[in-house]
């Protein structure tokens, strides 16, 4: 057994706020304080379950006529989920909060719990949950709902009235070193040993006797401290050596809670003391934070207590739920106990010289650390001791003297002034490169470094404060402030109280001249404007008013120091950003110094009884967390899992995100923004918390979302919403690929058919060609020349030259295009009808009347581009002519009819001959022969361009009809 005699220390911790039922608070004793992975805190009540997002209070009850509400009244503790789920233990069974739909799922002894009465419950992994009870322990396969009970003492030791069982579950932790479970059941401590799948008991002796445990927490790795009820000492038991002793404080009187703070720091909430302090185990000693006097006044004792991530200290009472903030100003008190009035520092050295009416001090300030600097003071005035930067001293103005020193160095000068001076009536000091300036009664002089002292500037009233914009001087006298340009001319710039002078003139900048006036506010004249426009900064910005007794100006703020409180203004969002009010519990101080920065994070001031030195940031960070509440999207709301994206078609592409924030500031308006991308710009969406997405394009997005208030501070959500849109399936890849696919397919196969077509082509072109060459011949018979150039003689005979000539002009045509057109596979259709017309006249020559002919061809079509082998007509228009009309007594006729069929050019060659039957009687075996080779060379031309020829005699009159057939496609 240990005795630790430690006296008690008293710590500084501000209250704060107090919510009750009037707030929204579920009522009834506050048993447990919890914070989830948003921030939110959780308070688990007698009459219901509270959620606290800092501004407001969302409170269940139970409704047992609702299968979705809390089955009980009585809430006692809760485990939450990284999702935003939690198990709560209730009087009536284990309930699951879903945080998407703000319902309940309740488990009984229906459902294979051993006690329907559950005190405690823990989570340990995604499928494991312990919950204690009256009777032990259950530990919960959660997707089957298995449940096995573990019973510390044998069951014969539960006694049926319920208060009074050995099994009674009062904590159940899990350790932040090991992970492992433990429990404190009746007088021990127990540890759930995974191997052999049993609890066992740790703590072998109990010297206190049977004295049962309230709580317990981990003090380190290897210590474990457990409070007991009733008893004026706590317990720490060494895991590594299983060893306990018993530890006595001071104020200890029946202990409810052990919570950690941090390693080696531990809380404990008493019920009749407050809360107390274990903060290291190598001090032994106790710190009384939130003394019992405190809760009374909540006429309340302290049930439980947390301490939030951003600091803030909760404690939860009989009523309600109180709040507190540890105070981090701290105070070094100043040698001896002397009072310090004013303070002038060195930056450079950390040197800082304290004046007060017990004399001038030094003091040498280094890591925190301040250390009183031994020197002589004698002779110097502790009333007007101002220090130069630029000449790293400080300086004392007496009424003569001008004395120059610096306590580190131990150096001192001494400087006569050129004239006497009345330190009394100095209001303003100013120094710069070449000296001093110092508002003097009526006038402005500047004092140099070595005491010669001039005067720049005299008025009619006393100066108060001034500042400089390279020539141009401004001033206040009382009520007003005056304008000096470089020509000397003034003008009024300012006028309101004509009782006060505005003060601490501030020139920022070279646009904007700041300064203060009593009972008004901080006031900014806009140098810029041409009517130097003023706006005053009060209440509205959370200046308050009091007398303001200095002012600076520090990177983007301005420190100023008034009455009993002290204000940093932001000059950026041109509003108090940071309030602090200084109180030990027993003196209020007012702060009459100016404001020092010792560091990038601290700043100081003088107290009566020493030096305050305060963080320059004391408000702790508001915004503890966003995280999102559900999503709803066009197929209804669902909770997103982070596991895997949202995955959207393109027609269900429009999604709403509910945001979650715990906020612990000023109820103020909260401002939201997004982003789809990481690298993309912020997108504001003003103060609602829902984010709306319409009509998204197929695609990946990471979607941001940020919250943030009118202090700066913001919070990013830890994770971004993964959102995949489907694309339609004309858009996706695989059916891009088929489509590419078909597309090559395609190309290939117009290839392929174009060699082949080219092939057929340059095939069908030679046997033209041959074709041709044989068809020439055939055109060419020595008959058809001979019978030609005979006519033509008999006209010369017959004295018909002009007809002679005539006829030698058609027969030298048909000669030519013979000759010319010979090789060519093709020609127009309009030339193969030309030619044709041609040989008609020149067999003209030889029938003479007996023979005439007609050419018709279709409206519309264009012979030019219709493409035939050429010499196709001629054999046919011979038939017509040697072996139709020839046997004739009477004339013939032909016609040539070319038209137009659906898709096929047909042309057909009509004569009133003898026809088929007779003509093939009076022929000779010689023109058979003929005859026989001129149609078959007619039909292999026109098989090989897939045109085909039929000869018929004529229905309606006698002769003979020629029909040839063309397609289009392939000769249009």
């Amino acid at each position: 057994m240990l005795l630790c005699t430690s006296t008690l220390v008293w710590a500084q911790f501000e209250f704060t706020k107090f919510y009750d039922l009037h707030d929204g608070l579920a009522p009834g004793w506050v048993n447990n304080i919890s914070q989830d992975h948003t921030g939110n805190l959780w308070l688990c009540n007698r009459n219901g379950l509270s959620k606290f997002d800092g501004r407001h209070f969302v409170s269940f009850y139970a409704n047992t006529g609702d299968t979705t509400s809390l089955q009980a009244a009585e809430i006692f503790d809760i485990a939450h989920l990284p999702n935003g789920d939690a198990w709560v233990a209730t009087s009536r069974g284990l309930s699951k909060f879903h945080l998407s739909s703000n319902t309940f799922t309740t488990y009984t002894s229906n459902n294979g719990l051993s006690l329907d009465l559950v005190r405690k419950v823990l989570v340990e992994n995604d499928s494991i949950i312990w919950t204690g009870h009256w009777w032990g322990l259950d530990r919960i396969h959660v997707p089957t709902m298995r449940v096995k009970n573990y019973r510390p003492y044998a069951a014969h030791l539960d006694s049926a009235l319920l208060y009074r069982s050995r099994n009674h579950t009062k904590a159940l932790k899990r350790s932040p070193y090991t992970g492992q479970i433990y429990s404190a059941q009746f007088t021990s401590l127990f540890q759930y040993d995974a191997t052999s799948d049993q609890l066992v008991e740790r703590l072998s002796t109990q010297p206190w006797g049977q004295h049962a445990i309230s709580d317990f927490d981990w003090l380190n790795d290897s210590i474990i401290i457990i409070g007991l009820v009733e008893q004026k000492f706590v317990v720490e038991l060494n895991l590594r050596t299983n060893i306990s002793r018993q530890m006595f404080y001071p104020g200890i009187k029946d202990i409810n809670k052990v919570v950690q703070i941090s390693e080696d720091h531990l809380v404990f909430v008493d019920h009749q003391s407050g809360t107390l302090e274990y903060p290291s185990h190598h001090q032994k000693s106790a710190i009384i934070t939130l003394p019992g006097e405190i809760a009374q006044s909540q006429r309340a004792v302290y049930l439980s207590f947390l301490q939030d991530k951003a600091g803030r200290r909760w404690v939860g009472t009989q009523s309600g739920l109180a709040q507190f903030q540890e105070n981090k100003i701290q105070l070094f008190r100043s040698a001896n106990n002397t009072s310090i009035n004013y303070t002038q520092f060195d930056p450079t050295t950390g040197v800082c010289v304290t004046s007060g009416y017990e004399g001038t001090s030094a003091y040498s300030i280094d890591k925190g650390k301040w250390t009183p600097i031994e020197f002589s003071f004698s002779d110097i005035s502790p009333w007007l001791i101002v220090f130069s930067p630029q000449q790293g001293l400080f300086y004392s103005i007496e009424n003569n003297r001008l004395i120059a020193f610096h306590p580190s160095t131990s150096f001192r000068q001494e400087f006569r002034l050129t004239s006497n001076i009345n330190g009394d009536v100095i209001s303003d000091v100013k120094a710069d490169e070449d000296g001093f300036i110092i508002s003097l009664d009526r006038q402005l002089l500047r004092i140099s470094y070595t005491g010669v002292i001039d005067t720049l500037f005299q008025y009619s009233e006393r100066i108060f404060d001034f500042a400089y914009r390279g020539t141009d001087l401004f001033f206040s006298t009382l009520g007003a402030i005056q304008m000096r340009d470089r020509e000397g001319k003034l003008k009024a710039l300012y006028s309101e109280n004509k009782l006060v002078p505005p003060r601490h003139l501030l020139m920022i900048g070279d646009t904007a001249l700041w300064f203060d006036q009593t009972h008004t506010g901080l006031v900014k004249i806009d140098l810029s404007s041409p009517d130097y426009k003023h706006t005053i900064f009060g209440h509205n910005a959370g200046v308050i008013s009091q007398v303001f007794h200095s002012m600076i100006h520090h990177q983007d703020q301005l420190l100023i120091s008034a009455g009993f409180v002290m204000l940093t203004f932001d000059l950026r969002k041109e509003m108090v950003t940071d309030q602090l009010i200084h109180s030990d519990g027993a003196i209020h101080t007012e702060f009459l110094d100016q404001v020092h920065v010792l560091d990038d994070h601290h700043y100081f001031v003088t107290d009566v009884k020493g030096l305050l030195v305060f963080p320059n940031n004391q408000a702790l960070d508001s915004i503890c967390g966003i995280r999102i509440q559900y999503l709803q999207t066009g197929n209804g709301s669902r909770q997103y899992d982070v596991s895997g994206p949202l995955v959207l078609s393109h027609r269900d592409n429009d999604i709403s995100i509910h945001l979650e924030v715990c906020y612990y500031g000023e109820d103020r308006d909260l401002h939201f923004a997004y982003k789809l991308k990481l690298h993309d710009p912020w997108i504001e969406v003003g103060e609602s918390p829902v984010l709306n997405f319409t009509n998204l394009t197929p695609g990946q997005y990471s979607i941001f979302a940020r919250v943030s208030n009118a202090d700066g501070q913001s919070f990013v959500l830890t994770q971004p919403v993964a959102v995949h849109v489907l694309p339609p399936w004309w858009q996706t890849t695989w059916f891009r690929l088929l489509l590419i696919l078909f597309v090559a397919g395609s190309i290939y196969l117009i290839y392929r058919n174009r060699i082949t077509h080219l092939k057929e082509k340059h095939t069908v072109e030679k046997k033209l060609i041959r074709l041709e060459q044989i068809a020439l011949k055939s055109q060419m018979n020595p008959h058809f020349l001979f019978n030609c150039l005979n006519g033509i003689r008999t006209l010369i005979k017959l004295k018909e030259e002009d007809q002679a000539v005539e006829y030698v002009n058609h027969l030298s045509t048909l000669l030519r295009d013979t000759l010319l057109h010979h090789e060519d596979a093709l020609i127009s259709l309009e030339k193969e009808l030309a030619m044709t017309e041609n040989y008609l006249t020149l067999g003209k020559l030889r029938f003479g009347d007996k023979i005439s002919w007609t050419l018709s061809i279709s409206e519309g079509l264009d012979t030019n581009k219709v493409h035939v082998p050429p010499f196709l007509l001629q054999p046919l228009v011979e038939n017509a002519m040697w072996h139709g009309i020839k046997h004739l007594d009477t004339p013939g006729e032909i016609n040539i009819i070319v038209e137009q069929q659906s898709n096929q050019i047909v042309i057909q060659i009509l004569d009133n001959g003898i026809g088929l039957q007779k003509a093939s009687e009076l022929q000779t075996s010689q023109l058979r022969t003929r005859k026989h080779i001129g149609l078959s060379l007619v039909r292999k031309r026109l098989d090989a361009i897939h045109g085909r020829l039929t000869i018929q005699e004529r229905e309606d009159v006698r002769g003979v009809a020629s029909i040839i057939y063309l397609n289009i496609n392939d000769h249009g």
